[in-house]
């Protein structure tokens, strides 16, 4: 499912950014993942590799396993995947926990987890999880 951005779209297991090759706190098992916080509908086991801060890092080893495949991200500074330039910044939400930034030949796509104010992408991703009889999940699968 197309978001009105090159970055984003929704699929199956959750908001991806295809450029990238990363999900955004994905909902099934994925090769790379970013986690945003370490609540469990965020972080949750199976995946490859988790990019997070530290201390979300620190939480999923804690609550989910000590033997998760972690990379730490520092707050506002970028990580190249694929050409596409990752940073996460402070929430507020829970200790650890990030907004998610996303740029890519000019184009920025930003994201607020579990805050008032929501961009499209993660608003989408939010009903899907919440409410997701609103959805026609055979247009996305």
């Amino acid at each position: 499912m197309k978001l009105g951005t090159t970055l984003l779209e929704i699929c199956r297991q959750g908001l991806y950014c295809p450029l990238a090759d990363i999900y955004i706190d994905p909902w099934y098992p994925v090769e790379k993942a970013i986690i945003t916080h370490g609540h469990s509908d965020h972080a949750r086991f199976g995946h490859k590799k988790y990019f997070a801060t530290k201390i979300t890092n620190s939480i999923m080893k804690s609550r989910i396993s000590p033997y998760l495949v972690c990379e730490d991200m520092q707050f506002e500074k970028a990580v190249n995947f694929n050409g596409v330039k990752v940073s996460l910044h402070p929430a507020g939400h829970i200790p650890g926990s990030a907004q998610l930034r996303l740029e890519y030949k000019g184009e920025v796509c930003v994201g607020k987890e579990d805050k008032k104010k929501f961009s499209k992408a993660f608003t989408l991703m939010n009903i899907l999880l919440f409410f997701p009889h609103l959805v026609n999940l055979q247009a996305i699968i």
